[in-house]
């Protein structure tokens, strides 16, 4: 058995007190570099490798330190991108994972045991919530969806079970895009002495920061805004109790997840631009919604930063800015195979709106989001005479957008 060392990653440290002034831009930009530690390259070189040299046998048995022990998540890489990341995110530690989704399901794994009942709120993104009803029963923990937007509803469930010991929040919802009040949630998750787990993929780092609300553990899919080029895949954890840190990275060793350089090269590459892209994708999506808000075929758009939205007071509240990603209902034309065939004279001849999965990259998307599941299970499901559209607005030019968008509508109502 290796060493406890080999599991527990060490706290990483955030920047020096010299650079504590800088916004969180410039520590995005600086962080994780080293130029003059390799020969003046500004960006770190991609370690690739799997063996990591022990100097003497004191420090290959943990007598004396070691951060880089074995390639599987041990790198300079590695390091810079976590330094990077728990400045983003304010925390103290992160773990690094494949994907979006394994950085759901690792705090799962690592926190939950037989006879625990987890709480997921039932608007979640459909794999997580696959996972959490299909596979978590075979180990025997109990998932119970929970309405995002109730919170006395949540406060009941935690005093008639005593056994939950995690609550996942998503905010917004995926497809639906309601927000949840996370001071609140977290308040009666400390009452009950239960674990916060929040996936900010949507806010990502940028227009929210869940930790500094107290959530113990803050998730999300790199592959999303961090990343920015839909070129690659990564997910990481993040968070300030080193026990929990520890537990994650049991977890990981446990299961041996593995991170491949170039992706973390890719991705640490995508965060230096990170707060730029993000605000280029809020001015983007918010004059999209604008000329969606004109179309007669539209009944609702749900974006939180929109003075429509029903929770828009504390999307105020408690967030900073907003991203690309949202969605919109539109008016179905014609029945059963007819209503699709017309759906397809708006989705399928646009130039610029790709249809494909996953979001956050420069190239703009809509997909119906019947296509993954609606995800609201609690409150009425879309009319049966709407669409609901998903759109992520990339980083083209917005009157190219619009016009492409104007286009569809046109179809549409020629098709019909």
């Amino acid at each position: 058995m290796p060493s406890s060392s080999y599991y527990s990653p060490s706290l990483t440290s955030k920047s020096s007190p010299d650079q504590a002034s800088w916004g969180l831009a410039t520590k995005l930009a600086e962080l994780g570099r080293d130029p003059w530690g390799h020969a003046g390259y500004v960006n770190m070189p991609t370690y690739r490798g799997s063996t990591i040299l022990f100097p003497d046998l004191a420090t290959l048995d943990g007598r004396k330190p070691a951060p880089l022990r074995y390639g599987l998540h041990s790198s300079p890489l590695h390091e810079a991108m976590k330094q990077t990341l728990c400045e983003l995110e304010g925390g103290a530690g992160c773990i690094l994972v494949s994907s979006g989704l394994e950085a759901v399901t690792l705090p799962l794994l690592a926190l939950l045991q037989q006879g625990d009942r987890l709480l997921v709120t039932d608007g979640a993104y459909d794999p997580t919530l696959d996972f959490a009803e299909h596979f978590l029963p075979r180990l025997g923990i109990q998932t119970q969806r929970y309405d995002p937007t109730d919170t006395a509803a949540l406060q009941k469930i935690l005093e008639t079970h005593s056994d939950c010991k995690a609550i996942l929040i998503e905010s917004p919802s995926s497809q639906t895009f309601e927000l949840t009040d996370i001071p609140a949630v977290v308040a009666l998750a400390k009452k009950h002495d239960v674990t916060t787990i929040a996936d900010n993929s949507w806010g990502a780092g940028i227009a929210i920061r869940p930790l500094e609300m107290g959530v113990d553990i803050v998730v999300q899919s790199g592959t999303k805004y961090v990343c920015g080029h839909s070129d690659t895949l990564m997910g990481f954890c993040v968070a300030n109790d080193e026990k929990i840190l520890r537990q994650l990275g049991q977890a990981r060793a446990f299961i041996g997840i593995y991170n491949a350089p170039d992706e973390i090269a890719l991705c640490l590459r995508g965060v230096r631009s990170l707060p730029v892209r993000y605000e280029a994708h809020r001015t983007a999506a918010l004059r999209v919604c604008d000329f969606l808000q004109e179309q007669r075929e539209v009944s609702e758009i749900l974006h939180p930063a929109l003075a429509s939205h029903p929770q828009r007071a504390l999307w105020q509240r408690d967030y900073a800015s907003s991203c690309g990603l949202f969605s919109f209902m539109m008016e179905k034309k014609g029945e059963g195979k007819e209503a699709r065939e017309i759906l397809a004279r708006f989705t399928d001849e646009l130039r610029l709106f790709g249809m494909g999965y996953s979001w956050g990259g420069f190239k703009s998307l809509i997909l119906p989001a019947e296509e993954q599941g609606l995800g609201r299970k609690l409150l009425p499901d879309v009319p049966n005479d709407r669409w609901l559209l998903r759109v992520h607005v990339g980083l083209e030019d917005t009157a190219d957008l619009v016009q492409d968008l104007d286009d569809a509508f046109r179809r549409y109502r020629s098709a019909a």
